[in-house]
């Protein structure tokens, strides 16, 4: 008779189809693998800085990498002085005027700076601070990042926001990229390097939380899947 309703119904097909120990997982392995194949689909799709404030983010996580963990404060005419393409537009998109003909008192205003590769640094960055938006990405532009070297010229990138972040919470893009430099010498694979460890780390501390809290084990499931958890990855 059970067979006659449809939830039921399906239930029983499951239960017949596939192997027992597969019904039985343990709800942190469902959580691994649900964010290990969703999680690691957004790390590759997604154009590189895409994120919400991800280029200050990486930049940040760079600085602390390389030993300083205090960002250094430039006044912005000093910076535009400097001809830094990537300042430049920066300060464009956030003040809404032309570096040519930005008013003193903005001009006057100390911003908090890191030093990142110039490799590190694509052309996305500054076409979506000159225009406000981002193009679409290709498979092309991704294997050239790839294939791109490490070198030491740098380029100044201003970060007002998260150059007041502690270093504990760039733990692991700061272990990523430290380690990925000492391994490889390709400025693609350290910035995914450095977005794949946000993933791990983030899982680690949901199942972490679960295993702690059994009791509340299913309200952290549902909760760690939400799309905002994913976007804050």
């Amino acid at each position: 008779q059970a067979r006659e309703f449809g939830i039921k119904r399906v239930c029983i097909y499951n239960a017949e189809k596939y192997p027992r120990r597969l019904l039985n997982l343990p709800l942190e392995m469902v959580y691994v693998v649900i964010m290990l194949i969703f999680g690691s689909a957004m790390c590759l799709l997604l154009p590189p800085y895409s994120m919400n404030d991800e280029a200050a983010h990486f930049g940040r996580a760079w600085q602390i990498s390389e030993g300083t963990l205090v960002s250094s404060a430039k006044i912005v005419r000093d910076t535009l002085r400097e001809e830094d393409r990537l300042c430049r537009a920066y300060i464009v998109w956030a003040t809404q005027y032309n570096y040519e003909t930005i008013p003193d008192f903005l001009a006057n205003r100390q911003y908090l700076t890191c030093e990142m590769p110039s490799a590190m640094v694509t052309d996305e960055i500054v076409n979506y601070y000159n225009t406000q938006q981002w193009g679409k990405t290709s498979l092309g532009n991704v294997r050239r990042f790839l294939a791109t070297p490490l070198t030491d010229k740098r380029e100044n990138f201003l970060v007002p926001n998260t150059g007041l972040y502690s270093p504990v919470a760039y733990v692991p893009q700061t272990a990523a990229a430290w380690i990925m430099r000492h391994v490889g010498n390709s400025a693609g694979a350290v910035y995914y390097a450095m977005r794949f460890s946000a993933l791990i780390f983030m899982v680690l501390c949901v199942v972490t939380a679960m295993r702690l809290l059994p009791e509340k084990k299913s309200f952290i499931f549902l909760l760690a899947l939400m799309p905002m958890f994913f976007w804050l990855m």
